[in-house]
């Protein structure tokens, strides 16, 4: 998760850099980070918009897939703490309560 952590910072560094239309240190440093600056000063303004798109998609797909994963580990929680609390139950059945065979 750190990968996609990084480009999350980087994506909205790079979107607040451009609503407020300046090209700061901080933009620049996020570029270097992304090992995307070489050349970068001599991008047109349309393909500077284009890539700054890619990144806000790049960032709204990284928040679903967090939240997604985060609902999956909130099920496998829930469900290793369904199957500790049954637990007692399937051993004083003597298998007879045991669905996993």
């Amino acid at each position: 998760m750190r990968e996609a952590d990084e480009l999350v910072r980087i994506s909205e560094a790079l979107a607040e850099a451009a609503a407020q239309g300046r090209w700061s240190e901080a933009t620049r440093e996020a570029w270097r980070r992304a090992d995307l600056l070489d050349g970068v000063e001599n991008l047109d303004p349309e393909t500077l918009r284009a890539a700054l798109s890619a990144g806000e998609e790049a960032r709204v797909a990284v928040s679903k897939l967090r939240a997604e994963l985060e609902a999956e580990l909130a099920t496998l929680r829930a469900s290793r703490r369904t199957a500790r609390s049954w637990r007692p139950y399937r051993e004083a059945s003597g298998g007879l309560l045991d669905v996993s065979s």
